[in-house]
């Protein structure tokens, strides 16, 4: 029997290779009625470095906003990656 899920689109910012922030994106959640074993993270940006040019343009301000609540400076930034949360609908 399969569930209905919602999927919410979450950053992780990391600043250090293992401690990030989490920061939960303004998009609605999707809802999806089938079996869904796992989900692949998207690489954004490491070394320094977006991975498209698009990706610079629709997340850079929303993960600078979030690290400044934190006192963390850009510089400081390692790696942030999109995971999809998936959560079961009640």
């Amino acid at each position: 029997m399969d569930n209905d899920y919602y999927i919410v689109k979450v950053l992780h910012i990391y600043y250090n290779e293992t401690v990030y922030i989490v920061h939960e994106l303004d998009e609605s959640p999707d809802i999806i009625n089938e079996k869904i074993d796992s989900l692949t993270p998207l690489i954004l940006y490491k070394n320094g470095v977006f991975n498209k040019p698009s990706f610079e343009k629709k997340y850079k301000s929303s993960v600078v906003q979030e690290i400044k609540k934190y006192n963390i400076k850009w510089s400081q930034i390692y790696r942030i990656i999109v995971v999809d949360e998936k959560y079961l609908k009640n």
